[in-house]
């Protein structure tokens, strides 16, 4: 894994190298995500604080409520990544917009993550360059399409790699689960997204004076609402075999997938226990909690970063000479 976050992240634009577009979406999706990340852990590490509802002068737990902190800030790094990102696909002067437009996308999305009423006081125009800058990233990753893929320019590569003592259809690789994830995720925002509109019509178009409006909209919101429920469970059910999938690629089983989820159900039910049963009057509760809560999310986006990157595993029966990505392969296939 380390490796290929090296292979996918070193400036190759140095020695006049570009990335193929495959590396480049994946490089780009590692990075906002670690975008969305900081942002939803931070909007988390709030909710929680205002369940809290202990007197913080009187406690002697104090100094523990901050041993852990909910994050520190990335942003330059982060930037610098993505501007190096750019580069290594389309050169120095285009990669560095490119580069600047990819970390606004991530930004745009952190910053809906964590929407407050204090953001819906900005005005229009305030936006409107914020906006433009992200619009840049989302072109920079449409152009990527015209880029050359991994395959074409290292078809041994790690992230293309597959065990050969399993069939095709019981193992995905790292590329293969990439960018299923990302047909999944977009087929569920998208199907979420209509059926919330079509709620959200519905609702507008009523009549809200008559008692019979309110019995509508009620069996509106009830239809709705299961909909959602089975949309959510069938993304959870087709999420489960594709991670299911890319772990048999990497190790011999996918035991570890059901204990993951196990220890989420437990850690989130227990979050929301103690908040809505006013638990939180104990500042130990709430520290354990709030620890436990935060590794997790933090846990979930190590574990999506080794999926994507974790090369499966090399049998005996393939050649070592074709395990990991090293700079003279990537230089050739340049």
């Amino acid at each position: 894994m380390l490796d290929t976050l090296k292979d996918l992240f070193r400036p190759r634009f140095l020695s006049g190298h570009t990335l193929d577009r495959d590396r480049y979406w994946l490089a780009c999706y590692l990075l906002i995500s670690i975008q969305i990340l900081n942002a939803v852990i931070n909007q988390q590490h709030q909710l929680l604080w205002q369940q809290a509802n202990f007197h913080i002068a009187d406690s002697a737990i104090v100094p523990w409520l901050f041993y852990f902190s909910a994050g520190f800030s990335i942003d330059v790094l982060l930037l610098a990544l993505h501007v190096t990102t750019g580069m290594n696909a389309f050169g120095r002067p285009k990669g560095a917009i490119a580069g600047v437009g990819t970390y606004s996308l991530g930004a745009a999305l952190g910053v809906g993550q964590r929407m407050t009423d204090d953001y819906y006081s900005m005005s229009f125009m305030s936006i409107v360059p914020f906006v433009l800058l992200a619009l840049i990233g989302v072109i920079a990753l449409f152009a990527a399409a015209k880029l050359a893929t991994l395959h074409q320019r290292e078809p041994t590569h790690s992230l293309l790699r597959r065990r050969e003592d399993r069939p095709a259809h019981e193992q995905l690789d790292c590329l293969g689960f990439f960018y299923r994830y990302l047909s999944l995720a977009f087929k569920l925002s998208l199907a979420t997204g209509v059926v919330a509109g079509i709620m959200l019509w519905k609702l507008e178009s009523m009549d809200r004076i008559s008692m019979f409006s309110y019995r509508e909209a009620e069996s509106i919101m009830q239809i709705g609402g299961f909909i959602l429920v089975i949309v959510s469970l069938v993304g959870l059910v087709c999420m489960w075999k594709l991670v299911s999938l890319r772990l048999r690629s990497i190790h011999e089983s996918d035991r570890a997938l059901p204990v993951a989820a196990i220890a989420t159900v437990v850690i989130t039910g227990a979050t929301v226990f103690f908040a809505w049963g006013g638990f939180y009057g104990s500042a130990w509760i709430f520290l354990v909690v709030k620890t436990l809560f935060l590794l997790m999310l933090m846990a979930g986006g190590v574990a999506q970063v080794y999926l994507v990157t974790a090369p499966s595993r090399l049998t005996t029966a393939t050649p070592a000479h074709a395990a990991e990505p090293t700079a003279e392969t990537s230089a050739q296939g340049a």
